[in-house]
């Protein structure tokens, strides 16, 4: 099928009321659509304890819609902070009602010292001043203070997100503690925080202050309320791990679907604000080890490899890919050079899906995303 731009205007491209269990709790910008995934997803040959791959999970949405769909879902994410929400976002046993009330619990005992502290968690931006005691705010530790972009986040703000984060830690029960630190990351990223990320994150608007323990008691309700849809959809596994060497033994993957990653794309530039104040991303060398990991030469090739010696022959892959401009400021065809570099490994080439048009945000030229489908034959492999 071919998923042109006329396409992506119509409902193919928009969440329905039942794709947001799980797909609300966090999604990057750019996720794949799940209606898309599902078209996908449903060409695979699936069998009763079929295993799917996602080598480049990001924020696990490929594989929360593999595992709605019954598939063990496994992923790889070298990212840390991406890692963390996969993990969160397939992590479907906690109790609803339990859920509900140790977040309530670390609600009020947030509110509660807000209040000792002379805080509001309702400002009126109009009025706003600023706290008498600045020093006594808390702030990330002195190593995380430099990973995030400059002036990602007001120092108020700051302090009532770490505030809440230690309430959670105190109260939640621990199948629970990531569902809700990951309902505080999503509200750092696109409320309370100071960025944007289209095209590119950057600073947009500074707020010096922001609503923060209501709404994230909100979307863990929501959280709540999504699991008992969850838990009857699927009883398969899941599992994201940092390196393959975690994943199952070797000729059990019956499927690939992933998104791969652009060259020269920073994909840390979202992750870093959530990751520091979490303490999943803790140093500047652990930072540039990340970066220089994503970036490294050859990394498609030397990826698949592993993902080669791990699949079943015939495998279906399905991966996303996105134009780029080189050095020179030419625009690479990615979906025709990942075709040819993943040719000598055995996976053959069964078509190409047109899915949508990007503009590359300084030069504004139109970049393409296509939708890779291979079949892998080791006999073919060179």
């Amino acid at each position: 099928m071919e998923y042109n731009s006329e396409h992506i205007r119509c409902e193919i491209n928009r969440m329905a009321p039942s794709d947001r269990p799980a797909h609300d709790w966090f999604r990057l910008i750019d996720s794949f659509p799940p209606p898309i995934t599902r078209d996908y997803l449903l060409r695979f040959e699936q069998t009763p304890g079929a295993r799917l791959l996602d080598p480049f999970c990001r924020d696990g949405a490929l594989l929360v819609e593999a595992r709605k769909l019954g598939w063990q879902a496994w992923g790889v994410e070298s990212d840390p902070f991406n890692r963390f929400a996969s993990q969160a976002r397939l992590n479907w046993a906690a109790e609803p009602a339990s859920l509900v009330a140790h977040a309530e619990a670390a609600a009020r005992a947030a509110l509660t010292e807000f209040a000792a502290q002379g805080l509001s968690d309702d400002p009126t931006p109009l009025f706003y001043r600023r706290p008498q005691n600045a020093s006594a705010l808390r702030r990330l530790p002195p190593a995380a203070e430099k990973l995030p972009l400059a002036r990602s986040m007001g120092d108020l703000p700051l302090h009532k997100t770490l505030t809440l984060l230690e309430a959670i830690r105190q109260n939640a029960a621990p199948a629970e503690t990531g569902l809700m630190e990951l309902a505080l990351a999503n509200l750092v990223i696109y409320e309370i925080g100071n960025l944007r990320y289209e095209p590119q994150p950057c600073v947009a608007f500074e707020k010096n202050d922001a609503r923060l323990v209501l709404p994230w008691l909100e979307a863990v309700r929501q959280m709540a309320r999504d699991l008992p849809v969850l838990q009857a959809a699927a009883a398969a596994p899941a599992c994201v791990a940092a390196r393959f060497a975690d994943l199952p033994a070797e000729g059990l993957i019956d499927g690939v679907i992933s998104v791969l990653p652009r060259r020269g794309e920073d994909l840390t530039r979202t992750t870093r604000l959530p990751g520091a104040i979490l303490g999943l991303l803790r140093s500047r060398w652990q930072l540039t080890r990340l970066r220089r990991a994503q970036s490294q030469p050859g990394l498609l090739p030397l990826t698949f490899q592993a993902v080669c010696r791990r699949l079943k022959p015939g495998a279906l892959l399905v991966l996303v890919t996105r134009d780029y401009l080189d050095e020179a400021g030419q625009m690479v065809d990615a979906a025709s050079e990942a075709a040819g570099q993943l040719a000598p490994l055995g996976c053959r080439l069964e078509g190409v899906d047109s899915f949508r048009t990007r503009l590359e945000p300084r030069t504004r030229a139109s970049l393409r995303e296509q939708i890779l489908r291979l079949r892998f034959d080791p006999a073919a492999a060179v």
